[in-house]
């Protein structure tokens, strides 16, 4: 899936949804997830959870890195996902659920590209 494809969902989310209703609100990831799996719709959740982390939406990104891990088990996307999970749940306060993410996380991808930053991470929160 091109970026221009994605710019053009994002696009007609807010025009024919609001922008509200269409992404923040969650139109573009329960209309994927209602679905059965769609080409390109790991890589619209990634999207998705990234853009609500920006924002400090971390209710919103958490749902979204959840809902590509399990819809989309196998996404190149998996990695980054399962460390947006356990690091969405840190900046929420949850440290125990952060640490069985994380911990998750060391064990799904032990060669992982975030494999150092969860190990130390799991060191601060006392794990």
């Amino acid at each position: 899936m091109s970026r221009g494809f994605l710019f053009f969902v994002l696009l007609a989310a807010g025009v024919f949804y609001g922008w509200d209703r269409g992404v923040t609100e969650d139109g573009i990831g329960s209309y994927i997830v209602s679905r059965p799996p769609i080409r390109g719709g790991d890589r619209v959740l990634y999207v998705l959870a990234g853009f609500h982390e920006l924002w400090n939406q971390d209710k919103k990104a958490l749902l979204n890195y959840q809902r590509l891990m399990r819809h989309y088990p196998n996404s190149r996307y998996g990695d980054e996902a399962c460390f947006g999970v356990a690091s969405s749940y840190e900046r929420l306060h949850q440290r125990g659920k952060a640490l069985e993410a994380y911990r998750t996380y060391l064990k799904k991808y032990p060669q992982g590209r975030f494999f150092r930053s969860v190990s130390n991470n799991i060191g601060y929160l006392g794990g």
